[in-house]
């Protein structure tokens, strides 16, 4: 802050007594965005977060936000407020922002991008103030997963009425996946399926004895399919299949067991 005197005299010797006018000095806009965040492929998934500040008396500024895709995401936000939002999403001119701090702050925590590739998104986000102060240009990668895979033994042999080992069945998702929640099916058209270890997630049979839902972290999925089995009541030839969903939605390709029964020895 600052404060400018003015005096003033005429020829006559009058003059009026010093008056002060107090100045505001605001400081340049700065941006935090400290990561893009992680999202499923061809999810909108959100962004950020991603805040603006400027220190003094931003009362009456407007700010311009301008963000840029320079991968193959679609960028989307809702304005919030008396805020603006224009462009289409896409390029390095994807959106342009306008409004209040407060306003742009509010819109910003509603940035999503939607990415059809797995792999990375390279975002960048700039602002200028209502004085003409810039930012920098931030440069932030967004993580898009890959939908989920599994991968299975084409084929087990087991022996009627004994309950037998399906081992090797994998769930996995490239990407940032610690924090995402996975939701496996597995069915069974004769056998009775069963689990030795819950490995911390959860299990329920959603359709009785020949169904088991597992739902949990990549590590519990892992563990409790580690320690599945199966009861064949019959001599007769069935099939196990094997379905997943991650938390953004995307599913895997549905997956099939061969499963071949040697009749119980009488």
């Amino acid at each position: 802050s600052d404060t400018i005197t003015v005096n003033a005299s005429d020829s006559n010797g009058g003059h009026t007594g010093p008056s002060s006018i107090a100045v505001t000095g605001n400081g340049a806009p700065v941006l935090s965005a400290p990561g893009g965040g992680t999202v499923g492929v061809g999810q909108a998934g959100a962004v950020g977060p991603i805040t603006l500040t400027e220190s003094g008396n931003t009362s009456g500024e407007v700010f311009t936000v301008l963000l840029g895709d320079y991968g193959s995401g679609t960028l989307a936000m809702t304005a919030q407020g008396s805020a603006t939002v224009t462009g289409s999403g896409s390029g390095p001119s994807a959106l342009t922002l306008q409004g209040s701090r407060g306003d742009v702050n509010a819109t910003l925590a509603q940035l999503t991008d939607t990415s059809p590739g797995g792999g990375s998104d390279p975002l960048t986000v700039q602002a200028t103030d209502g004085l003409g102060n810039q930012t920098a240009q931030q440069v932030f990668d967004v993580t898009v997963n890959a939908p989920p895979a599994i991968a299975v033994p084409p084929s087990v042999t087991l022996t009627q009425g004994q309950a037998g080992s399906i081992a090797d069945i994998r769930v996995s998702e490239a990407g940032t996946n610690t924090s995402e929640i996975f939701t496996v099916d597995i069915a069974d058209t004769n056998g009775a399926l069963s689990l030795g270890n819950a490995g911390g997630a959860t299990v329920t049979n959603p359709g009785g004895a020949n169904t088991l839902r597992i739902v949990g972290n990549l590590t519990q999925v892992g563990t409790a399919l580690g320690t599945l089995t199966d009861t064949e009541p019959t001599a007769t030839a069935d099939t196990i299949t094997v379905n997943a969903v991650d938390s953004f939605g995307n599913s895997a390709i549905q997956r099939a067991i061969a499963v071949a029964v040697t009749p119980a020895i009488t």
